[in-house]
């Protein structure tokens, strides 16, 4: 279970707040463990919550000194209850153990001086402390990672029941204010958290999910500054406290691009510094100016501007003189796709590396690869180039301001015979003008002279998938013969590809045979388009059926092509739904009632719709005299629904499901 706040916040970028400055701003501070705080009231509490933060209080001080310059001070206060014992398994979370990380030199090579840590238990109707001694805590050595270090320590005596809690200061030599998240993955019944900023210094705020915050306190002082030789003059120190209280635990839920675009939590984007008094230096920049940095790095643009010889060679070599644009694009566009393997993500080269090396090593990042279809394209006289994005589990891009950290991928935006397609060449199985669905994540950048931001909306993917059925009734075996074809739709046909090519074929008959009702076993079976990514798979199958010989006989008409369970189990959701796609599924069947049967029993035919326009059911059935005849559709014509219409959608599922398991009821004809 991951616990959002702990392991990000330390290692990455602290933020804590003391007491002793709430005292100072007006804010009273928290009291001794009482035993009330054993039995906390809130309607967030239920038989299986784990534990409850009773409280999280946080601070980060941006500060300066004339030995060190400017730094952050780091201050963090946490009192937790603990429910269950499951809590407490370090493979759990990290109640049960903390660690700090710090550098020897600025906060001291011994146990931080400022920390305090202790278990409480209710003993005898009294509370009963245990504090952390010195026996209980580890210190790595700092000569290991170049005087950073890392302290860590268990809570005595902690068990189901127990209070834990902890307290003290870091200061690290940063310009960064950290991020902090009012909600985790347990319930928070009050979470604070203070930021101290001289107003020489700016960042770009971004408060999210804020409908937890209970108040915003702001105050302003003058101060000096003192930085290594320079002294800041009657500096404006702005403070803000944040409080949020009775914050609801935050479950990953089924369709989610990355938790971390919901979470209620506030962001800090370094976006100016000084530099001396009356100088400042812009951290964040206009995309104009991010642009003419990455087309003249040698990481980015030098290596599709300036395009190595060889690189020609190897594209001419390719193509052919009467070829048209859009044939050398598709066959440049395969030789890359199939020449590398990808070895991570990124929106640049990798340090030292060339097009040329990366091509000899036949490997390469996402960046890389896809730089490289670029360049090879560009000697065509192709209009090729780079757009950078962020995939949807690395999060949500900032429109108007350019930070690099954001972006993890770069893809080929290819405009040719008036049409554009967007290429990723790093995707073994991805046809040319394909992204895989993760790709479509709304806003990216077209890196070029006068580039502008493109959309890559999930809205704009349709993903059809059909099943056609029909049943024979063999009259000399006395059985009933399947024969099936399926065309999955592109993004399960590249799934379908990946596990097959993983030698996983015998897994893949078992998901078409495994729960069919009648039982069956296929007789024959194959594929057109296995090989060609470029399209979508179709599978053919023909099985027999074994009905029994039963007086009645159930069949499902679906067999193993419909929803088997619904994806949305929750009583509510508090953030999006977040579907890969928009889609369209249809299945037909047309089955002969075996001889000496007839239908005493059969499903009505239905029609129904998501919200009017979003999506729709249509659940068509009939039978004549020797035959049953089913068409059932499902549309969904958006990929994105609001949490206010979780429960609609879970509602039409739940039917589609219902619906899709009613049986056709055949009986031996006289009885």
């Amino acid at each position: 279970m991951q616990f959002y706040p702990v392991k990000i916040l330390l290692f990455l970028a602290p933020v804590f707040i003391s007491f002793q400055l709430f005292a100072q701003n007006g804010i009273t501070a928290l009291p001794a463990v009482q035993v009330s705080d054993f039995a906390p009231v809130s309607p967030m509490l239920n038989s299986e919550t784990e534990a409850v933060l009773l409280m999280d209080s946080n601070s980060c001080e941006l500060t300066a000194d004339p030995q060190r310059g400017f730094f952050t001070r780091y201050h963090h206060f946490r009192r937790v209850l603990i429910l269950k014992k499951t809590a407490l398994d370090p493979g759990n979370s990290d109640l049960g153990t903390w660690s700090i990380s710090y550098r020897t030199e600025y906060n001291g090579r011994k146990k931080l001086k400022s920390l305090t840590a202790a278990t409480y238990n209710l003993e005898n109707g009294k509370v009963v402390k245990t504090p952390v001694q010195d026996k209980d805590i580890f210190i790595e050595d700092p000569k290991v990672k170049d005087g950073e270090t890392t302290l860590k320590f268990a809570f005595p005596n902690a068990k189901a029941g127990s209070i834990v809690e902890f307290d003290y200061t870091v200061d690290r030599i940063s310009d960064q204010i950290g991020d902090w998240y009012f909600q985790t993955n347990y319930p928070v019944l009050k979470s604070i958290y203070n930021v101290k900023i001289p107003a020489i210094w700016n960042f770009v705020m971004t408060l999210q999910n804020k409908k937890y915050i209970t108040s915003v306190k702001r105050d302003s002082v003058k101060e000096n500054v003192y930085s290594w030789q320079f002294n800041y003059e009657d500096v404006i120190i702005h403070s803000i406290t944040w409080t949020a209280e009775n914050v609801p635990p935050m479950k990953l839920e089924p369709f989610t691009s990355t938790i971390d675009n919901y979470i209620g939590c506030v962001k800090f984007q370094l976006s100016v510094r000084p530099v001396r008094p009356g100088q400042s230096e812009r951290i964040i920049n206009t995309w104009e100016w991010v642009t003419d940095r990455l087309m003249s790095g040698d990481d980015f643009g030098v290596q599709i501007k300036d395009i190595h010889p060889w690189v020609r060679k190897l594209a001419r070599g390719l193509v052919e003189d009467n070829d048209t644009d859009i044939q050398k694009a598709r066959k440049i566009y395969a030789f890359v796709r199939d020449h590398f393997k990808v070895n991570g993500r990124s929106w640049g080269i990798t340090d030292d590396q060339t097009l040329e090396t990366i091509y000899k090593a036949g490997v390469g990042n996402v960046a890389e690869i896809n730089l490289t279809l670029i360049a090879m394209l560009k000697t065509q006289k192709l209009n090729a180039d780079p757009v950078i994005l962020a995939t949807r589990d690395n999060g949500l891009t900032n429109v108007t301001y350019p930070v690099m950290d954001n972006y993890n991928y770069t893809i080929c935006r290819l405009e040719t015979g008036g049409k554009v397609y967007y290429l990723d060449a790093s995707d073994a199985g991805m046809g040319f003008g394909r992204l895989p669905a993760n790709c479509y994540n709304g806003h990216a950048r077209l890196i070029k002279k006068d580039g502008y931001a493109v959309y890559l909306e999930a809205d704009s993917i349709r993903e059809s998938s059909s099943t056609y059925s029909f049943i024979e009734y063999d009259s000399a075996s006395d059985m009933l013969a399947l024969y099936c074809t399926q065309k999955p739709g592109y993004y399960e046909s590249t799934a379908i590809r990946a596990e097959i090519k993983e030698k996983k074929m015998d897994a893949y008959l078992k998901s078409i045979t495994g729960t069919k009702t009648p039982k069956g076993k296929i007789d024959s079976f194959s594929f057109a388009d296995l090989d060609n990514p470029d399209k979508s798979l179709t599978v053919f199958y023909r099985m027999n059926l074994d009905r029994g010989n039963d007086a009645h006989f159930y069949f499902n008409p679906f067999l193993n092509s419909g929803l088997k369970a619904n994806p949305f189990k929750s009583a509510e959701r508090g953030y999006p739904v977040e579907l890969p796609y928009v889609s369209d599924d249809i299945f037909v069947l047309n089955m002969d009632i075996p001889d000496g049967y007839e239908v005493e029993e059969m499903p009505r035919s239905e029609r129904f719709k998501l919200n009017e326009k979003e999506g729709s059911f249509e659940y068509l059935i009939q039978k004549s005299e020797h035959s049953v005849q089913l068409k059932s559709v499902i549309k969904i014509n958006k990929a994105i629904f609001e949490p206010e219409d979780y429960n609609i959608l879970k509602e039409f599922y739940a039917a589609i499901i219902r619906k899709q398991s009613e049986m056709i009821v055949f009986k031996k004809v006289g009885t």
